[in-house]
């Protein structure tokens, strides 16, 4: 068995690494495999549960804040535009 990574107070993206919670199987047809779950909090305040893996190859930077961002920057009919609606009724979590 591999050892775990120490992820630890590292930052990836957006992202900061808090505490380890718990081992996952990786998927359902390798259940021997496990992948670790790590706490982290965004930049934005929110809190959620990532596998170190998708923190280690860049697949998730941000708790999803950037995208809604970036989704109102970019997009000047945005009133109109379903990705725009969708953003401005998500609620945002209290921090």
């Amino acid at each position: 068995m591999a050892s775990m990574k120490q992820l630890a107070g590292q930052r990836f993206g957006r992202l900061l690494v808090t505490a380890f919670l718990h081992s996952r199987p990786y998927s359902l047809k390798q259940p021997r495999s496990t992948v670790a779950v790590w706490e982290v909090r965004c930049d934005c305040g929110n809190v959620l549960e990532v596998a170190g893996t998708d923190l280690r190859r860049g697949h998730t930077t941000s708790c999803g804040c950037y995208k809604r961002e970036t989704a109102r920057r970019t997009v000047p009919w945005a009133r109109s535009c379903r990705m725009a609606s969708l953003v401005e009724e998500t609620p945002r979590r209290p921090a």
